[in-house]
This record gives structure tokens, sequence and C-alpha cells, in this order.
């Protein structure tokens, strides 16, 4: 790892101790503190009977949509406090009470209840305000509602009857949400109480009745074209064949196509927002689709008919009804009616010449007049199938309708880019590194087409394996040899087109052209940034008005990425050749504070900063590094997490090594350079070169921190504290070294450059365990880090060297070399190397 540095004014650096302060690393999403607030308030409501434990298991990463907020300990202090009756005080927000008060409330009411005549003695319960009331059916519906079924593996238990319960409970859930962002963030303590840990429940399914119930939609007037002339003209002179007259659903899969062709599909533009913080997204659906969402949902009635009179299928506009063949027995259910077919085959509600109730002919509903017709029938029929569908056990299909899936809301905080979501058909995967005639032989007849969720992001698509979790399987970076397109062999594999980066090419299949044609759009309208060609050939493009400062020699390099981490709020990222968890980062320290390396990160591992480690594996018939020792004592300090992988050594790998050193917090500071977080590393200007402890304090090298390879190279590590070398007769070795700490922009680039190595380990190495992926951030915008302090003076590219062995690459990435070649050949007095 290497950067390009111009312009540099050292005069105006930033210091670490100004520049990450922990506003750094909040969200890009405007109003984040209201929904850190909501977050924080939902949290009093105590699903389980228990106080709140002082940290979380689980950080904000993107397989959860929770945040660390500073105010989490004050507000547990809060909720921990015990309830006075004479002192109750008054309810300012309704959120905003513990369980102690909550059990005398509910006392209270019960006496209030009672029809028992109080005694003069009797203490009288406080007078209960509407908020407590709310507050306690609110309570009580949680507990109803995230309770374990335990009795499910009993006999004789009725399933549907106990899942309807359920469905009545989510009517009451409904109106008493004050703030749609407190649901929302409280997804994960739903999940949490079903069961699943926080740090495991990627692969659990979300609610997605909880999340239906949030969604608002709103659907743009049809914009007629003069291509529609042209199809109403035809439309309206067509021959009157037998198909033409007849309901879709009863043409064969031939005459279905025939009609098709003759018709051109027009597609209704819908905005989607959940909540009221997260940014909208866009769909386009046609009345064929919302035909076929009426259908799925039309067969939930019969058995779940526990659902209350008022909460009935609602009744679809006329031209679906007319044009399809559908709504006929909801419409006659609402008129008191049977709602069967006749004895002939025909719906009796289907007539297309029929016009008394209102239904607009086909060659007339997309007309500048009646489009705001159709627009508004549609939109009342979307917001009430959304409120119905609520109840059903089926809401994903209405979520899959939507685009919404866990990993929206996940990434919602994000913000950025959120194009095209939808299921598609893998029919190949190919890595373009070379594996080998035998590894693709057996690849290619094991491998069968199966179905992933894919999520088109601002720089990156997502694989995941369903709409209902976050659990990714793979993530697709876009680079300058990025391309989606139409597979130029469709004609064999219909509705397909290949998804092709440096690492990767896939060959997938939509259920429709229509679907394949959105997801191309939506890709190519991803923002062009990442897929230009940048200078020197690198991946990263320049980045202007930096904040940087070089770092000489390991005592400032160790003491500023110390404060940085202790300030993370959400990842750590280290990429070293060599680690070692008992490095102190800060030496002589008397503030009661342990600063090695391994309790730094479980410190912050435990407050629920997600660590992710990767180092070399080495040969150890040829160095002592003891790679698998660090990384099972670390793995050990907090495994929900801390996340370790080894790179190396293999058949093909055997020679090579890495030797990049960085270190990224939050995505917004990087440090760069020579400089491992190891035995030996850290040194002073000074560079004293013996170490007796002869005032007292202690040793500055302690253990075989004090080392010297030329004498004698580490041996036994797992022993840290034994010196390696006898002080008295050896000198240390003095380590001199550069490191570069960089904010903003170009540290998100450096953390994009850790991301797309943790993937291709992810991809490649053999899964003992489940190893969640990464997924970048999106670019941050120049007043966004005017607001935060984080505005510099510097012009820096990052520049690497990657291979296929270290990355995958079907062509090595050398940008390095080329930067170093340019600099030389620019050279106009000196050359210093």
């Amino acid at each position: 790892m290497n950067v390009d540095v111009s312009l540099l004014d050292e005069s105006k650096l930033v210091d670490v101790a100004k520049s990450t302060e922990p506003s750094a690393a909040a969200s890009s999403v405007e109003h984040s503190d209201a929904v850190l607030t909501a977050v924080e308030k939902f949290k009093g409501l105590g699903l389980k009977r228990r106080t709140l434990p002082a940290t979380r298991p689980d950080g904000p990463s993107v397989h959860h949509p929770l945040t660390n907020d500073p105010a989490s300990d004050n507000s547990q202090q809060h909720h921990q406090h015990s309830y006075d009756g004479d002192n109750r005080g008054s309810l300012d927000n309704p959120f905003d009470f513990d369980f102690k008060r909550l059990k005398f409330l509910r006392r209270s009411l019960d006496s209030r209840s009672t029809p028992v005549v109080h005694s003069p003695s009797t203490s009288t319960p406080p007078p209960l305000s509407e908020d407590d009331r709310r507050m306690m059916q609110l309570k009580s519906v949680f507990n109803k509602l995230f309770k374990r079924k335990k009795d499910k593996k009993e006999k004789g238990i009725d399933q549907t009857v106990m899942e309807a319960e359920d469905y009545q409970v989510w009517k009451n859930v409904a109106p008493l949400v004050f703030n749609p962002s407190a649901v929302f963030m409280g997804l994960s303590f739903m999940i949490e109480d079903k069961g699943s840990t926080l740090s495991g429940g990627m692969s659990m399914d979300w609610n997605m009745n909880v999340i239906l119930a949030l969604v608002k939609v709103n659907i743009l007037p049809y914009t007629f074209t003069s291509k529609d002339t042209k199809v109403k003209s035809r439309e309206s002179t067509r021959l009157s064949t037998r198909f033409e007259k007849t309901p879709l659903h009863s043409l064969s899969p031939k005459e279905k196509e025939e009609r098709e062709a003759k018709e051109q599909k027009r597609f209704m533009v819908i905005w989607v927002q959940y909540g009221d913080y997260l940014p909208s997204w866009q769909i386009e659906r046609s009345l064929d689709d919302f035909a076929h969402l009426y259908e799925a949902y039309h067969h939930q009635i019969p058995e779940y008919s526990l659902l209350t009179a008022t909460q009935k299928l609602p009744k679809p506009p006329a031209i679906l009804r007319s044009r399809f063949g559908i709504g006929s027995w909801a419409a006659t259910m609402n008129d008191g009616h049977d709602g069967h077919d006749n004895h002939d085959g025909h719906d009796a509600s289907l007539n297309e010449e029929d016009t008394g109730d209102g239904s607009i002919p086909i060659e007339d509903a997309f007309d500048p007049k009646g489009a705001k017709k159709l627009t508004s029938e549609l939109q009342t029929f979307l917001q009430e199938m959304i409120q119905y569908a609520i109840y059903l056990p089926r809401a994903e299909r209405m979520c899959k309708f939507l685009e919404l899936s866990a990993l929206t809301l996940a990434l919602g905080r994000d913000g950025g880019y959120q194009g095209k979501e939808g299921y598609l058909t893998v029919v190949k995967q190919k890595r373009l590194m070379d594996e080998g005639p035998l590894a693709n032989a057996v690849k290619k007849v094991i491998r069968k087409p199966i179905s992933k969720y894919f999520v088109v992001r601002d720089s990156f698509i997502i694989v995941a394996a369903s709409h209902k979790n976050t659990e990714i399987q793979d993530v697709i970076l876009l680079d300058s040899s990025f391309k989606a397109n139409k597979c130029p062999r469709h004609i064999h594999t219909p509705h397909s087109f290949d998804i092709i980066n440096s690492e990767l090419k896939l060959h997938v299949r939509a259920k429709s052209d229509h679907r394949r044609r959105q997801f191309i759009g939506s890709i190519r309208k991803m923002p062009p940034l990442w897929r230009e060609p940048k200078r020197f050939n690198s991946f990263a493009p320049v980045r202007k008005n930096v904040s940087a400062q070089w770092l000489v020699d390991g005592r400032d390099y160790f003491w500023n990425a110390s404060k940085a981490m202790e300030m993370a709020k959400e990842t750590i990222y280290i990429l070293d050749w060599m680690l070692s968890p008992e490095v102190l980062l800060r030496r002589l320290q008397r503030d009661g504070v342990d600063w090695s390396l391994k309790d730094v990160l479980e410190r912050k591992a435990k407050e629920g900063v997600k660590v992710y480690i990767v180092m070399y594996s080495e040969v150890e018939a040829a160095m002592h590094l003891a790679s698998l020792r660090a990384k099972k004592l670390l793995r050990k300090l907090c495994p929900e997490n801390i996340w370790v992988q080894r790179h190396g050594p293999n058949l093909k790998t055997a020679w090579w090594a890495h030797h990049e050193k960085l270190v990224v917090v939050d995505n917004m500071i990087a440090f760069i350079g020579g400089l491992d977080l190891s035995f030996g590393r850290w040194d002073t200007a000074e560079h004293t070169l013996v170490d007796f402890d002869e005032d007292g304090l202690g040793h500055r090298w302690p253990g075989q921190d004090y080392s010297n390879p030329r004498i004698k190279d580490f041996c036994d590590l797992s022993k840290p504290v034994n010196d390696n070398l006898d002080r008295s007769e050896n000198p240390r070795m003095p380590w001199h070294d550069v490191g570069l700490q960089i904010l903003g922009q170009p540290a998100r680039d450096v953390g994009r450059h850790f991301i797309q190595r943790w993937n291709f380990l992810c991809r490649t190495k053999p899964k003992q365990k489940r190893i969640p992926f990464l997924l970048p951030k999106p670019d941050l915008h120049l007043s966004k880090l005017k607001e935060m302090g984080l505005e510099g003076t510097c012009e820096i590219q990052i520049l690497r060297s990657v291979s296929s062995w270290s990355m995958g690459l079907k062509e090595p990435e050398c940008s390095i070399l080329t930067a170093y070649i340019a600099a030389i050949e620019r050279a106009e007095h000196f050359i210093y190397i």
C-alpha cells in the first residue's frame, strides 16, 4: 500500500486528537440524532425482565441497523432508577419509563378495575394518565408478541389458532407506535427476544410484518408519450380474436405470448419510503404486477378467517378486474354473494363490454385523462393491500413487490444510491483467477443454478441468500473492468445477462426481460466514479482537500493509532504482516488503563465495535511469526465481534507474502506505512540501544519487545513477557520507519482495499465457520467533511500492488510501480532512493 501525496502543507496538518472526534464516525443520513434518540428510548421498553447490559454484544455493522451511542449509558442509568410512589413525576416522553414503574402501574390498574371498596386506611393508587395506559398496553402487546412459544412441540396444539393470535396482536401494535424509527431500530431487539443472539443474527429472518407496517408509497402519474398513441391506435383497431377478448389468466402460454407481443406494457413509477429517515427509492410495476400481487393474497382469507370483518381483501381497480379477470371473489363478498365461478368456467363479473362498474377501457386507461384516475385507483389499492398484508404470514410477498428487504433497512442509514433489488438465478459463477482445468471442470459439474437476492448500491452489488435476512453471500465491487451487458447467447438463455468485474464473472437469469432491463438500467445509473479509469491505473481516484499527517517512528504511529481505536464506534480494520497481541501501544503509562493491543481490541469489541484482522500465515519452517497463536488469542477475547483471517501459504502462494500494514477506524481515519503492530517496531527518535530500567519505572521494551533479529530472531512468542536477549550483553536493534495518518475520503479508499482483500479470503478460503462479508461505505461529500472538520490541504491518491494470488484479480494492478516510474521521468533536479 502506498500513497501519492501532492501539495503537502505541513503547517496545516491536523492532529488526530483534534480531527478524529467521535462525530467523525457519524452516519451521513440526516436526522441521525433523532433516530439514535428513538433507539435509546426503545431500549427502555424492557422486552425481558432484566436491565439492559451496559454494552451490547453487537456493534453497528451492516448486518444490524444499530449504532453505539454515547447517550446509551445515560439512558440505561435512567431506566435503572427505583420507583418512588410518592414522587412519580410527569411523563414527558411516552417511551420514558422503566420496568419497576410499569409494574407498579399495572398493579394500580388492577386495583382500579376490581369492584373492591377501599377502606380509608388503604392508600389510594396514584391516578393513571392516558400515556400510562397507552404504555401499559404497548408493553403487554410486545410481551405477548415476542414471547417464546414453548408449547409448540406439544401435541394437540392448533398451530393456525396460535398464529392467528399473533395476527390480532399486529392490529394493536400499529396504532401504538409513536415514532417509526423506534420500531425500525428495535427490530434487532425483537430478533434477540426470539432466542437469537444479535451477533449471529445475520441469518435470522426479520419479521417482515413489522417492516411492512411503516412503508409509505406514492405512485407517480403516468406520462403519456407518442409511443402510447401508436399503441392505443393499434389496440382500438385490432381484430376481435378469441384471445384478445379472453381474460389473460384463461389463455394458454402461447396465446399469452402472442397477446403480449401485440401490446406494449406500461409501467407505473412508484416511490417507496420506509419510516421518516431512510431515503426513498423508485420501482416500476405494470398492471400485470398488480394483478399478480392481488392473486398472491386472494387465497389467504379462508385459511385465516379470524381476521376482523373490517380487514377484508381490498377490491382491485376496475381495470384489473376487467382486463385480468380477478377480484370477482372479493367483490361478491363485499356485496354479500357467494363469489364462486359459474358452471361454464367463466367469472360472473367478467365482461369487458360492461362499463357500469367504472372500468376504463385499456386503450383509454393510459391517455392523459384516464391516467389520472388510474393512478388514483392504484394508489388506493396498493395502500389497502399493504395494510391488509401486515396481518398475514406472507408479508414478504408484498416486501418483494416493493423491493423492501432487511438489507434495505440495514444499509439505509449509510445513505448513498439505492438501486434495483430482486431475485436473479445465478446460472454460472466464475472467478477470473486461474484455478486450473481440474477445479473448473469439477465446479462446472457440481454447480447448479440457484436463486439469489441481488441489491444494487452506489459502488457495489450485494448477492444475498434472501430478502428476509442480512446474510451476504458475495459482494461485487465496481472497478474499471466492471460491465453489465446482455449475453450474446441470450437466445439459448432468455432474460440473462453477465455481471463482470476484475475478480468475478456472474451469468444470471431474470424472471422476465423487463426485469433484466431494469437491473441493467439500475446498474448503469450507479455513480461512475469507480468505473472510470484513474491516474496511474489505480483502483482509487485522486482526492483533494485531505487532512494528513506524517508519523515518524513507532511511538507517534502507535500513539495515534491507539487514540483512534479508543474512539472507534463501528469498525476497526487491521492488516499486518506480523501482529503481536501483547505489544504495548503506549509505554510507561500511569493512567490505570491497559494499553496492549489485545486489551484495546477486547475493550472496544465488548462495547460493540466490530474488529476485522488479516495477517500473513507464515511458513513456520522459515520464520516464527506465531500468526496462528495470535489468531486464537484474539478470537477468544470476544468471538462475537473479533474476526481474524490468515492469508497463505498454500500450493500457489508458498513463495509470496503480503507486506501491507494498515489500520482503518470507522472508515474515517487510516494509518498506512511500514509499521506492523508487533514486537520490535515501537521506537523513538533517539533510537535507544539499551533498556536497563534505571529510573525504576519499568522497561520501555518489556519482554520480547526488546529484540535484535541480527543476534537472535523470535523463537517462542507464546511467552511474550520473557526476554529473548540478555539485556546486559546485547543491544536492541533500533527500528526507523514512517507512517501516514489520513482522514476522510482517502481513509475510505484504504478501507475499500481492506474490504476487497477480506471478501476475497471469504470467497476462497475453506469455510470452517461463517465469516461475514464486508461492504464499503458511500463516498463522503465535501460539505460533510467541512461539517466534521476533516478538510485539509493535501491531494492524495491511494496506490497499491495486488495480483491474482493476493486478491484474485485477472490482471495485476501495479499502480505503485507506475507512479514511481512517472515520478522519475518527471524529475527535474534530483532523485533520492
